[in-house]
């Protein structure tokens, strides 16, 4: 059976806990495309475009098609082809007549290891086949590097690299037909192209003229030599050229990265990386028939299309339309270090037409930066289109597109040194060229960074060179990227305000956005920037507000000068109104010495909104780093220039919290840290009770550190890790405002169980409530909970109660206070399995009481794709609002997003609760194929309402039966044969089932189906 991301523990239904959309609402999510060079010139003269994006979260497929006007022919988004759960990705297409296309791609909806699905588009852009995609392989194991021909009937071949057999990868390919179904001879997983010894891979791949397929690839079978074999097969799936394939070309040492092209007349000329006479590279080329004859050179030697010194590698190749072919390859003879463009044609019997050392396509790179990636197309007049990437301005990441026109003779026809196509700010990366009726159409990827967008743009240039869209090209599709990390959630009066640091320009930067009670946002989508400025990364965010007041604090990191970070801040209305320097307020005006870790606090003093804020300092390079601060009103700073010095314990001390006008920061030798804090009063200096030296909160032995700190009725309460019994314990300390001691010295232990704890958040309700992430079973971390008073003695269990029964690990949680309702504290979290996690809640009232309609495990709060952690909550006109970084876009990669969850009051007073289902028993049996059965007891109370649904591992679901069915069924027992609502089977893995009832649901079970 495949891998299946498999939860331990699962809860399946978001109930009516929450107010919006089941796994939240998007507060920041970019389109973030894959773009790899899939396209293909349709029998109507057009050309179809395919790729995946992120623009409904999870990463779906999209083709367009567009004609030599560029426009648009199937919306002005394109058409999904798929958007099935989880996510497809890795798209090939190719033209199949009446200008209709079939897509190919790699599909991850049954397994994290990814399957094979294909999809005909018609040529008005209607879908062919089933909605869901067709599966061609489901086999255990990888699929990947899919490549795609016609089979001169409406359908198609795709071949692709498999590991499903132990050592290397080998070559797998399958044929469906124009109907949607699998071709005779071609098993339900695909047919073994190649499975030799060693592997074989970088596969090239064209139709044979004849209904079926030729192929080469890259193969290590002989583990001293690598060489390139070829294949071909008919319509059936036999393999005409022996079950291994044979060889095209057998000289000493390493052949690789073969590419093929028909010649127009029957056979097929392929192009390779050759290292037999020098570990750099040669290109040499074969011409071969359709028997697998080699008709070029001595036996399989091949010939020559450049021998000469330093490196030629990534050759391509393409048909001329006058016979032959062009080659195209990177070439390091004029510097190893930089590639040029070389190119060369050559007839049908493999003279060589153009200089002897090939056509320099590109060699005017001015600081000498490199030429690469190209592609290359013939035209109708025996020449050829050239394009590829190019650093020419500056290096990477300051990469354009260029092109080139040669004709028949060898002559390029534009620009000395190729015609720039596009150099938008930014990279632009994986040109394409395709040639339709006099027209070149050169698609690529564009990040263009001034925007913080990424797309996929065209330009069509005509015959003459001219072109025919606007400068820099239009996009066929594009959006914001990059991710959206270290959010923070602000409480308001009429909203509230979420603020994170975004990627989506060349550095990063800092956005913000309002939330509303009924899941509306204030300001534009994705948010808006905090400042004008974008030249350096903005990093280390930390930001606060008033409730009361609309307007919001931030401070963070930026290098603006090129050599030493420092402190900005931006104060701003809810609207998007900068109050401060729109490109962002210094903070001191000390350039010699990074400042670090920046926090921000605030107090209200009725008429203006004060901001305090401090940092870690090392202008004083004898002393270490110094704690400093500003403060600013009304966005403009109050203190000096440089700003005032908190304090400096002869160390490098480090500022960890800002509470009002107070300053908590970590102090002393390196291997004795301890905690500290400083008063200011409004004007700067010390008020009563402090002095310069800073009041001790913990000197005692080991280190102490992640202070956090916030204002109670009786002072200043400060908590922090503390490692002097040799393990990290929770301690804290309150002290009043004069800075006396109110407890004992040194601080009190709130945790000291065995193991470690890591302090993760505390607030004041009356009491003080505090949450942590506990390692005190020494196997995974857990979430425990403690209220103390104001003493700082415990009221609940000693050293906390569990908050959620969990088999795995659950990190980062978070506490609030919920005014409406009996159960007034929401603990929060992350659960992490397998490299996943979701995020959950629990309930708990002031006296330790668990809600008891949430289980022991926790609620789900969101079980999307891949990770969701780091959630915060606050209170949003009488609701708790949630955010959270989540990565359900995520794929080769880790994509950040900020999705929000409104959770809604549910009653628990037992008059409100439906009298539950009686029973649900184990499936039988378990694991099972095809069938099993289901049995049950219903309770009368709800015998009328009840249905037994069935859900797959993300909570979709697949099979519900009816009350009618359940009811009347004989010995109240379903059978389930492996079947959807469709009546499609359904794939192998973890299924979950329950009866449900109106707001009320039996224990939900697992079952396996295994095939």
């Amino acid at each position: 059976m495949k891998k299946v991301i498999i939860a331990l523990f699962a809860v399946l239904i978001l109930s009516n806990m929450f107010a919006w959309e089941e796994n939240g609402i998007p507060v920041r999510v970019g389109v973030n495309i894959e773009w790899f060079r899939s396209a293909t010139k349709t029998d109507d003269g057009n050309i179809v475009y395919a790729w995946s994006d992120t623009r409904l979260a999870e990463r779906d497929i999209y083709v367009q098609k567009v004609d030599e006007n560029g426009d648009f022919l199937w919306g002005d988004d394109g058409i999904t082809v798929n958007a099935y759960a989880n996510r497809q990705e890795d798209i090939v297409v190719i033209d199949t007549g009446a200008g209709s296309v079939i897509t190919a791609w790699i599909d991850f909806r049954n397994s994290d290891a990814g399957d094979i699905y294909v999809q005909k588009v018609a040529g008005d852009g209607s879908l062919l086949w089933d909605v869901d995609g067709v599966p061609i392989c489901l086999a255990d194991n990888i699929q990947i590097s899919l490549n795609i021909i016609n089979d001169a009937d409406g359908g198609a071949y795709i071949i692709w690299l498999d590991s499903r057999n132990p050592g290397g990868s080998a070559i797998y390919g399958s044929h469906v037909l124009a109907t949607g179904t699998i071709a005779p001879g071609w098993d339900a997983n695909g047919n073994v192209i190649v499975n030799e010894d060693g592997s074989q891979n970088q596969h090239t791949f064209w139709e044979d003229g004849q209904g079926g397929g030729i192929l080469a690839w890259h193969d290590t079978r002989d583990a001293n030599d690598d060489n390139v074999y070829m294949q071909r097969f008919t319509a059936d799936g036999t393999l005409l050229w022996g079950n291994g394939g044979t060889l095209l070309c057998d000289a000493a040492l390493e052949q690789s990265k073969a590419k093929i092209t028909p010649d127009g007349q029957g056979n097929f000329i392929f192009a390779w990386r050759d290292r037999r006479n020098e570990n750099d590279g040669d290109i040499f080329a074969q011409k071969v028939d359709l028997d697998g004859n080699t008709l070029w050179g001595t036996g399989l030697s091949g010939i020559e299309i450049y021998t000469g010194t330093s490196i030629q590698k990534n050759p391509r190749v393409t048909k001329s339309s006058d016979g032959g072919a062009f080659i195209v390859w990177e070439d390091g003879r004029v510097d190893p270090t930089k590639m040029d463009i070389y190119a060369q044609k050559i007839n049908s019997s493999g003279d060589i037409l153009w200089d002897t050392a090939g056509v320099a396509v590109t060699t005017d790179t001015g600081d000498q930066q490199d030429q690469l990636n190209p592609r290359l197309v013939g035209d109708n007049s025996g020449g050829t289109w050239i394009v590829w990437d190019d650093a020419r301005d500056g290096g990477f990441p300051h990469v354009d597109i260029y092109t080139q026109h040669i004709n028949s003779t060898g002559t390029a026809q534009l620009d000395a040194g190729g015609r720039l196509i596009c150099d938008d700010a930014g990279e632009q990366f994986s040109p394409l060229i395709k040639y339709s009726d006099g027209n070149a159409f050169i698609a690529w990827g564009d990040g263009d960074k001034e925007v913080g967008a990424n797309s996929i743009t065209l330009q069509i240039l005509n015959d003459t060179g001219t072109e025919q869209l606007p400068i820099n090209g239009m996009d066929v599709y594009g959006g914001i990227c990059g991710d959206s990390q270290n959010i923070f959630l602000l409480e308001g009066s009429s909203n509230s305000v979420a603020i994170w640091e975004d990627s989506r320009n060349s550095a990063t930067g800092i956005y913000m956005q309002t939330i509303n009670n009924n899941g509306s946002f204030g300001l534009e989508d994705n948010g808006v920037a905090l400042t004008t400025y974008s030249g350096a990364g903005q990093l280390k965010l930390h930001a606060v507000k008033d409730p009361n007041e609309d307007e919001v604090g931030a401070v963070w990191q930026e290098n603006r000068m090129g050599f030493v970070y420092q402190a900005y801040a931006q104060i701003m209305q809810t609207d998007g109104t900068q109050l401060g320097d729109p490109a962002g307020i210094l903070l001191s005006d000390n350039g010699m010495s990074d400042q670090d870790y920046m926090k921000i606090s605030y107090i209200n003093n009725g008429s203006d909104v004060e901001y305090y804020i401090g940092w870690s300092d090392g202008r004083d390079w004898l002393a270490g780093n110094g704690v400093f601060a500003q403060k600013i009103v009304a966005g403009q700073i109050q203190w000096d220039a440089g700003g005032i010095e908190v304090a400096n314990m002869d160390g490098d001390d480090i500022l960890m919290d800002v509470t009002e006008n107070y300053f908590v920061f970590q102090g002393g030798p390196w291997n004795d840290l301890n905690i500290f804090v400083q008063k200011l009063d409004e004007t700067g200096s010390f008020p009563t009770g402090w002095t310069e030296e800073p009041k001790e909160i913990c000197t005692a032995t080991g280190n102490q550190g992640n202070a956090k700190a916030l204002m109670t009725p009786d002072g200043l309460l400060i908590v922090w890790e503390d490692l002097r019994a040799g393990t990290k314990d929770i301690y804290g300390q309150m002290i009043d405002v004069e800075g006396n001691i109110l407890w004992q010295a040194d601080g009190i232990p709130m945790v000291d169980a065995a193991q470690d704890q890591v302090l993760s958040d505390v607030i004041y309700e009356n009491d003080i409530y505090l949450t942590w992430q506990d390692f005190r079973n020494g196997e995974a971390d857990k979430v425990f909970t403690q209220r103390f008073d104001t003493d700082g003695m415990e009221i609940w269990a000693d050293n906390g109660i569990e908050t959620a029964v969990q088999d795995s690990s659950q990190i980062a949680p978070f506490i609030i206070h919920r005014d409406y309702s009996d159960y007034e504290l929401a603990v929060l979290w992350s659960y992490n399995f397998g490299g996943y996690s979701d995020l959950f809640f629990r309930a708990i009232d002031t006296d330790g009481n668990f809600d008891p309609m949430h289980p022991e495990s926790g609620e789900v709060m969101c079980n999307a794709l891949h990770r969701q952690q780091d959630p915060k909550a606050v209170m949003n006109n009488g609701d708790v609002l949630v955010v959270w970084d989540d990565m359900r876009s995520s794929g080769k990669t880790d994509i950040h997003s900020v999705y929000a969850q409104k959770m809604a009051y549910v009653s628990t007073n037992e008059e409100d609760i439906v009298p539950a289902v009686a029973s649900i028993s184990q499936n039988y049996p378990n694991p099972f194929n095809p069938t099993t059965t289901i049995s049950y007891n219903l309770s009368n109370e709800v015998a009328d309402e009840a249905k037994l649904v069935i859900y797959n591992l993300k909570g979709q679901k697949v099979k519900i039966f009816s009350n009618e069915e359940i009811t009347e069924s004989p010995n109240q027992q379903i059978t389930w044969n492996g079947t959807d609502s469709k009546d499609k089977t359904v794939s192998s893995g973890l299924y979950f089932y329950r009866i449900e009832s109106g707001k009320n649901s039996s224990e939900t079970k697992k079952m396996v189906l295994l095939k």
